[in-house]
């Protein structure tokens, strides 16, 4: 079974409530439009005033979707991450996760990134993306 596979497998075991509490970060990581002015230090500490940002790192390593693989063999990656308008539409859920793995993984390289992302808006849409699919999967499966 290669790591695709099994991690598709993985997300299909997961429960409702599980990605309930997970789908409830959206609306904190859509922030507002004056939040972009800020500089990355600022943003971070706007995005963990309450610890939020934190808890969402330990509740996707929590939930093993934090994924390993080689990032670097992903096509468009640059793309996927820093183009706020990038279309996630035609992404399978594990696409999805590569791309918030890849995310959550530069940021620890280059602070800031994680900032970036929410406050354009690409954590957000990426959660919003994967729900769509986790309610495809909980449909399908019913």
């Amino acid at each position: 079974m290669t790591k695709e596979e099994e991690t598709n497998k993985h997300i299909c075991t997961i429960s409702k409530e599980q990605w309930d509490v997970l789908f409830s970060y959206i609306p904190k990581l859509t922030i507002a439009e004056e939040y972009r002015s800020l500089s990355s230090r600022e943003k971070k500490a706007v995005l963990d005033v309450d610890g939020s940002v934190t808890n969402f790192y330990r509740l996707l390593y929590e939930m093993e979707l934090i994924i390993s693989f080689g990032w670097t063999q992903l096509a468009h990656k640059e793309e996927m991450v820093c183009n706020p308008d990038f279309d996630y539409s035609q992404y399978s859920a594990v696409e999805l996760l590569k791309v918030i793995t890849m995310i959550i993984r530069a940021d620890r390289f280059n602070d800031g990134i994680f900032a970036w992302a929410v406050g354009e808006g690409v954590m957000a849409r990426l959660l919003i993306e994967l729900q769509d699919r986790v309610d495809t999967f909980s449909l399908l499966s019913t």
